[in-house]
């Protein structure tokens, strides 16, 4: 295997490391996973590699040398746990209704029952992201609620905790972020031979990922890119800042030209903190940044899921749906309910009364995937059901019978694909916004940059990056599917 410089430079120090580690910083598309293999293959111990999600720890069982454990941090978990005994106790997550009628809860001030222990749920998921030991008042600020009077505080503290006993006894439904975080508190070491330890897509770790890898005491090797930290909102800390240890970067692209190498140094250029070095792209590929859509079969990758749906419906060719849809489906069925009138028990929506307050919440908090999704449930009125049936129809559950492929931009993080357009639901970023929410400013950035990073021959440019650019950046050369690839441009 033929390495860059910059590979041999961060495999020779990962080499020679004995204690502490590295921080590597990888760019999109800059062969991370190539140098995490690099890394494996020159280290004579047994190494664990860790992944957020399933499909790339799969996918790095499959690649790296043996003596490496492909897991995920839940899965460790679930196995120095014992969860196999528990399996039958799991439940994907915590749903409001059910658990007040477990618990008994009464409404009161808050609101109805579901209210109260929704909001006594986002308590709980705050203290399974946190250092802490018990559930106290830091978890009401760490779930971002507004809860004013002493007496509200301690009944949901004291339901908090209720809920919390419940889920690590021996009966009660507990979700994979309880036993991460029983895990934690226990302080048993990572099962099996830990020598070394490459922990991928750092940036989005939380405070109790680190906490847990940290005291291993084995030299961990962190890879990640602070830029592509998308998940601040489940408590992801950006290790990549955070952690003092000799840092070296990959900026050389593998997968995408100049043209979209450009893109991408100019969207981290507006951020409040830009990029340290410059994305460099690959002299073998050609990829082409143009403003229209394609004729040819494509990806489009959205911000939120009611983007992706409304991309969906305004589409009538056959489609396929990364991660599915039929949550989001759901959720917009439910949302058409409470704009005609009825109370809503299903996930967020059972915390508005009605469809005013709902909206009166979405303007205030400036969420985009509530945004959308009522923006989408005016748009269409009355016509909605009709419209999820005919989204329901057109989908297909295999990707290479879709001639469009749809996906929001998390899910499609570390993908890429051979033309991908940017979907219309992203917010404009423009200097009000930059001035006034910097943070939230920045998260979209990210999002955006990520977005745009996807493609290997052709990234079509959505109405944000227009108005942000004023298509100062935009290459226009025809024949963009033309030159995509044999498979008519699908993933």
């Amino acid at each position: 295997m033929e390495y860059t410089r910059e590979q041999q430079a961060i495999i020779g120090t990962a080499r020679a490391t004995r204690q502490g580690g590295l921080k590597v910083v990888a760019y999109a598309g800059s062969g991370k996973t190539t140098t995490l293999k690099g890394i494996a293959g020159a280290r004579p111990d047994g190494g664990l590699y860790l992944a957020f999600n399933r499909s790339t720890k799969e996918a790095a069982t499959q690649s790296f040398p043996r003596d490496v454990r492909c897991m995920t941090p839940h899965g460790v978990a679930y196995a120095a746990m014992d969860m196999r005994s528990h399996k039958d106790r799991l439940v994907p997550r915590f749903r409001p209704s059910e658990v007040s009628r477990r618990m008994g809860v009464s409404g009161g001030d808050l609101g109805p029952a579901t209210v109260v222990t929704n909001m006594a749920l986002q308590i709980v998921e705050a203290f399974c992201r946190s250092l802490d030991g018990e559930i106290t008042e830091r978890q009401i600020d760490g779930a971002g609620l507004r809860v004013p009077s002493p007496v509200d505080r301690q009944r949901l503290l004291h339901l908090a905790r209720k809920i919390w006993d419940d889920a690590s006894g021996p009966s009660g439904p507990l979700t994979h972020d309880v036993y991460l975080k029983q895990f934690h508190l226990s302080g048993k070491p990572i099962p099996g031979r830990v020598d070394y330890i490459l922990f991928d897509e750092a940036q989005d770790a939380d405070g109790l990922m680190l906490d847990i890898v940290s005291r291993q005491g084995a030299p961990i090797f962190f890879v990640g890119d602070r830029h592509q930290q998308l998940y601040a909102f489940r408590g992801a800390v950006n290790a990549m800042d955070r952690i003092s240890l000799p840092a070296l970067s990959l900026c050389q692209s593998f997968r995408f030209g100049s043209a979209v190498a450009h893109v991408a140094n100019w969207l981290l250029g507006l951020k409040h903190s830009p990029a340290e070095h410059m994305i460099i792209g690959s002299p073998f590929r050609q990829t082409v940044v143009e403003p229209s859509l394609p004729s040819c079969g494509h990806t489009v990758l959205c911000r939120t899921n009611a983007g992706v749906l409304d991309s969906a419906a305004r589409t009538t060719e056959a489609i396929h749906i990364i991660g599915g849809y039929e949550e989001t489906a759901a959720l917009a069925r439910a949302a058409y309910g409470l704009w005609t009138g009825e109370r809503q028990t299903f996930g967020v929506l059972a915390a508005f009364p009605t469809w005013a307050d709902l909206a009166v919440y979405q303007a205030e908090v400036h969420d985009q995937e509530l945004t959308f999704l009522v923006r989408m449930v005016e748009t269409y009125g009355t016509q909605l059901p009709a419209v999820l049936d005919a989204i329901n129809r057109r989908h297909t559950n295999n990707p290479a019978a879709a001639r469009i492929v749809l996906s929001t931009v998390h899910k499609a993080k570390g993908a890429e694909y051979p033309v991908v357009v940017l979907g219309e639901d992203f917010p404009v970023l423009d200097d009000a916004f930059r001035r006034d929410m910097p943070d939230k400013f920045d998260e979209e950035i990210n999002i955006l940059y990520v977005a745009a990073t996807r493609p290997l021959d052709a990234l079509m440019v959505n109405s944000t990056l227009l108005e942000m650019s004023r298509t100062e950046f935009l290459l226009s050369r025809p024949g963009a599917c033309r030159s995509a690839s044999a498979s008519d441009g699908r993933p």
